[in-house]
């Protein structure tokens, strides 16, 4: 049975079977998307991975970044989001390339953050939560994201 076949087949038990279609369906799907698309010779972007910190003290600066491989490919546009809001996009052909969607808890230092790296000053415990790097290329519009979960510890003073 080929990848298709098994795909077919996962889709037919979630979702004629079950009635449903869960979160494991969708990212089984986006890597037998990535798998069935790029094979060798084709530029496929990758996501590497992404560094949050797993947990961070009250008032600190965070660093994020997200380690990408182009594959040849011109990037399009660099994504940050905190619990599905956009906060930072860098687009290198845009004029000004770095843009911040100002949330009302997260400080984004933008003269620091380039590309990949962005850094969050004093955050607070509202900064606690869901934070996702969304990369895309310029020709074929590819897109591809991981997501890390933050928390802010510590006491008030």
């Amino acid at each position: 049975m080929n990848i298709f076949d098994q795909f077919l087949k996962y889709f037919y038990v979630l979702f004629i079977i079950k009635g449903n279609i869960t979160f494991e369906y969708l990212k089984l799907s986006f890597s037998l998307s990535v798998a069935f698309f790029c094979r060798p010779g084709t530029l496929c972007i990758k996501l590497n991975d992404i560094s949050v910190p797993n947990s961070v003290k009250l008032g600190s600066d965070v660093k994020l970044v997200c380690d990408y491989n182009l594959e040849g490919d011109s990037l399009y546009s660099l994504k940050w989001h905190f619990n599905n809001n956009e906060f930072y996009r860098f687009v290198p052909r845009d004029s000004p390339p770095k843009q911040i969607f100002p949330l009302n808890f997260i400080e984004l230092d933008l003269n620091a953050s380039y590309n990949g790296t962005t850094w969050l000053r004093k955050v607070n415990f509202s900064a606690s939560g869901k934070y996702k790097c969304e990369i895309s290329a310029e020709g074929s519009f590819q897109t591809v994201f991981k997501e890390k979960i933050m928390l802010v510890t510590g006491m008030l003073k």
